[in-house]
């Protein structure tokens, strides 16, 4: 009776001992990313603009889905061809954490609304105005002699206030390579005296930063944007300001189909190049759309060589700027 008793144990203990293994080793986060085509969002559904005008069809952001390894997704990606994986370090700055580069994204999706604002009410002959501009770190990169940190909210250069980034230039354009400049900068409710030494890199004086801009923006008619604490990066720029433009406009630039694009928007509405831009053709391709706008460039070469190797029924329009875009959809 013992005997049967111990054994029992035994047995039971060595099942509960190998789920435990097993869910550990499913749930334990390896160092490495998974990329993955990503789908679509429907920019209309975010968007909204008092009194807009209805579209017939949608303007779609394309995203790429990124997976933190496990053993069993790590497995799949070996063997999917639509994978790809990461390492942990190749996915960050040498330079900075998870957490700084979140930011870094946060805040660039900040710019990425505010620029394509601007850019739609502009060409709509819309009542805007900018009352309020920002600053910030969100890049420090290896070589630079600094104490900036990403989030730093930049306050005065030369104890002069910063109203533009060229207001930086200009102050950075009257010293010498080598000199020290004092930055007063604003974290978490405290002002901190920081420096930074001006370097040469492709003939260009610099302290080796990157800042993104926000911007408070006053504008006839109203716009509020609503988007998940997880969505982030710059690259729906162009895809913001077609949508917030068709609504602002009587026309309908839709005309009925699937519109789904990628690519950065500046103030001026130029166009910029973003990563993945393989994962979220093969996304715009799995929910059905009929057009892709994509940077053009290296960008544009990829999804055109990806198209062809695959054959995809769709139309790739290269991009240099919001004006492009609206010409071609104009002209549907």
């Amino acid at each position: 009776m013992k005997n049967s008793i111990k054994k029992y144990l035994k047995n039971y203990i060595k099942y509960v001992l190998i789920f435990f293994i097993g869910f550990a080793l499913a749930f334990i986060e390896l160092p490495f990313y998974i990329n993955a085509p990503g789908g679509l969002i429907n920019v209309s559904n975010r968007i909204k603009v008092v009194g807009e005008n209805t579209s017939s069809g949608s303007f779609n952001l394309a995203y790429v889905t990124e997976y933190r390894a496990t053993i069993p997704n790590l497995l799949i990606a070996l063997i999917n061809p639509n994978w790809d994986i990461e390492s942990y370090k190749e996915a960050l700055s040498s330079n900075e954490n998870k957490e700084q580069a979140h930011i870094r994204s946060v805040k660039m999706l900040k710019e990425s609304y505010d620029n394509a604002i601007l850019v739609a009410f502009k060409k709509a002959e819309k009542f805007y105005q900018i009352t309020n501009r920002e600053f910030y770190v969100t890049y420090v990169d290896t070589y630079a002699k600094t104490d900036l940190e990403i989030g730093d909210k930049i306050l005065k250069v030369m104890d002069l206030p910063i109203e533009s980034k060229e207001d930086i230039t200009h102050i950075l354009s009257k010293k010498k390579v080598g000199d020290e400049v004092s930055i007063e900068v604003l974290k978490e409710g405290k002002i901190y005296h920081k420096k930074a030494s001006i370097q040469l890199v492709e003939e260009k004086k610099v302290i080796g930063i990157v800042l993104t801009e926000e911007k408070e923006i006053e504008t006839n008619p109203e716009i509020t944007m609503e988007f998940n604490p997880s969505e982030s990066g710059p690259s729906g720029g162009l895809m913001l300001s077609l949508t917030i433009y068709n609504k602002l406009i009587e026309k309908d630039l839709t005309k009925g189909k699937t519109i789904v694009g990628t690519g950065t928007i500046d103030e001026n509405g130029k166009v910029g190049s973003i990563g993945g831009v393989a994962y979220k053709l093969k996304g715009a391709i799995k929910k059905g759309a009929e057009i892709f706008f994509v940077p053009s460039g290296e960008n544009f070469e990829e999804a055109k060589k990806l198209k062809e190797e695959k054959n995809y029924s769709i139309t790739l329009v290269p991009i240099d700027t919001f004006e492009q875009a609206v010409d071609f959809l104009e002209n549907l």
